[in-house]
């Protein structure tokens, strides 16, 4: 039955029907694989029995999910392949990829990849490490990206025969090379990010045939010279800035440093590959939050603010490239009521206000870990949702016990990245240990529904209308103030909003015969509210969100 919620006031009576977007019903999607997830081998697995990490992953238009693969562990020194794997919608191998899912690239001994990403075209670009050999030094692991048709198969267009290496950046000091993120922005252009020889961070853009853009930076490439770091995340905002986000090692005299072991730094480069000044201290902010500081993920918001994660925190920094004030410590510690340690892997949007990650539960049975997947949505100020499974997280403990002593009674699931489409499915995307006994790592991808729409109104630009009722709101969610239109035009008599509970919280008759209305509301308090429009031919109803 369809909920609904039955107004009463002095002169009207209002029967408003909920549609399914404001209901939470987060559910495991069990037609998807085996019970909503991967399975480890059999019928329904792909050649390769779903072996491996999922590192990152990709939902392409038509519902087919593409991961970007970690099995090197399980190749063996003889194979020299690079994995990525495609599945359907039902979490079935999709047989148009590569061989029954899996497309398989010479590369290389110890090949990992790390991230990927979508082109218009239905190209795939996928990132990581391999120890391919390089001016007859072999061994040493370098980066390598490659550019797979829709069907698998090496773009040849792309790079040198479908791949470029460390060397078509870096030239012959490219050895030891590693990229982490890829990003594709508007123009067809490529962000990498990663770790360059000597432990120092780099971002390099690169034109639409893999080669460097010369104009970014210097020669392509920017260097951040701090050794002892890597680049643990980047993002690029609407305008093309570059975030990197580095995990710093500190050492004194060689020796890490046992009191201050790390630090994290956020550098924001503009469109030419410069540090941007309006940003920190000449484009880099410096955060020390603790000890031994481990930053996760980055996300940039449409104003150009941030949110940073590590692994148990949450904090936002402002557009010029400061703690922001909501976070006097500097950060959100954050606790299950389980109280077992926290580590998140990514962080990502479903509103400007609402935050989903994942990451994994780290209990502790007789010193030994039982990791547990983890997905949480927090709002602005690093506090759970109830909105998202009445407790704002989900914990699933799908790795298998040990059953011997040689693994230390361990179990594994992890979730290190996120998906969410806009019909509330998501997809989540990591490593599990699927065989009692053994750390085999197996994919664990999972499928679920119904993931909220209700409050957050999932990747909804700030001034898309939402017209329903015939009656539009914009921006929504809003601030300040609402726009206010109907469909066809007609003039507004006057306006009322309703609170959740039914009482009018606010009236406002119409002072000019604009088709358009403004409605101040920042003497509301946030949360849903419903509109109602009155015209002289009839009442019209809507709803919004006050942030």
């Amino acid at each position: 039955m369809m909920p609904y919620i039955y107004f009463k006031t002095k002169n009207l009576f209002l029967l408003i029907i909920l549609l399914p977007y404001f209901s939470f019903s987060q559910e495991i999607d069990s037609s998807f694989g085996v019970n909503g997830y991967l399975p480890y081998g059999g019928a329904l697995s792909n050649l390769e029995f779903n072996k491996g990490i999922g590192f990152n992953s990709v939902v392409q238009p038509d519902g087919k999910i593409v991961l970007a693969i970690d099995k090197a562990d399980l190749n063996g020194p003889t194979d020299l392949d690079f994995y990525t794997y495609r599945y359907k919608s039902d979490g079935t191998p999709d047989i148009s990829f590569g061989t029954n899912g899996v497309s398989r690239i010479f590369a290389g001994e110890n090949s990992r990849g790390y991230d990927i990403t979508l082109q218009p075209d239905g190209k795939v670009l996928v990132t990581g490490e391999t120890e391919y050999c390089v001016n007859g030094i072999c061994g040493a692991s370098q980066l390598i990206l490659f550019r797979l048709k829709p069907n698998g198969d090496l773009d040849s267009t792309f790079g040198n025969e479908g791949k470029i290496i460390s060397s078509d950046i870096f030239g012959t000091t490219g050895s030891f090379a590693i990229p982490y993120r890829v990003h594709l922005l508007s123009n067809g252009k490529i962000i990498l990010g990663g770790k360059a020889g000597g432990g120092k961070p780099f971002i390099t853009r690169l034109n639409q045939n893999g080669f460097p853009d010369l104009s970014f930076a210097q020669n392509g490439v920017h260097i951040e010279d701090i050794p002892y770091s890597q680049v643990v995340d980047l993002q690029v905002d609407d305008a093309g800035n570059s975030y990197e986000l580095i995990n710093i090692y500190r050492y004194i005299n060689s020796q890490i440093d046992t009191v201050n072991p790390t630090e994290i730094r956020i550098v924001k480069l503009n469109t030419q590959g410069l540090p941007e000044s309006s940003f920190g201290s000449n484009g880099r902010l410096t955060l020390n939050f603790s000890p031994e500081d481990t930053p996760a993920s980055i996300l940039t918001l449409p104003n150009q603010s941030l949110v940073l994660i590590g692994d148990n925190w949450f904090t936002r920094i402002t557009p010029t490239g400061m703690v922001s004030s909501d976070f006097p410590l500097g950060f959100k510690a954050l606790t299950t009521p389980f109280n077992e340690p926290i580590t998140f892997k990514k962080v990502i949007s479903i509103s400007d206000t609402r935050f989903m990650l994942c990451g994994s539960l780290n209990p502790m049975v007789n010193g030994n870990y039982r990791r547990k997947g983890l997905i949480t949505v927090l709002n602005e100020n690093g506090e759970f949702d109830s909105d998202f499974n009445q407790t704002g997280f989900m914990v699933f403990d799908y790795g298998m016990l040990s059953s011997s002593s040689w693994d230390w009674q361990g179990k594994y699931a992890v979730f290190h990245d996120i998906d969410v489409l806009e019909n509330g499915t998501l997809y989540a995307t990591g490593m599990r240990n699927a065989i009692a006994g053994n750390t085999m790592p197996s994919v664990f991808l999972l499928k679920m529904t119904g993931i909220d729409f209700g409050t957050s109104l999932l990747d909804l630009a700030e001034n898309e209308p939402i017209d329903f009722h015939q009656l539009t709101v914009y921006p929504n969610p809003a601030t300040n103030e609402i726009q206010v239109k109907i469909t066809p035009q007609e003039t507004f008599n006057s306006f009322s909003i309703f609170s959740i509970d039914g009482e009018i919280v606010q009236q406002n008759p119409v002072i000019n015969t604009s088709k358009i209305q403004t409605i101040e509301i920042q003497d509301l308090k946030a949360g849903v509210y419903f509109l109602h429009g009155q015209t002289n031919s009839g009442n019209y109803f809507t709803r919004f969100i006050k942030h």
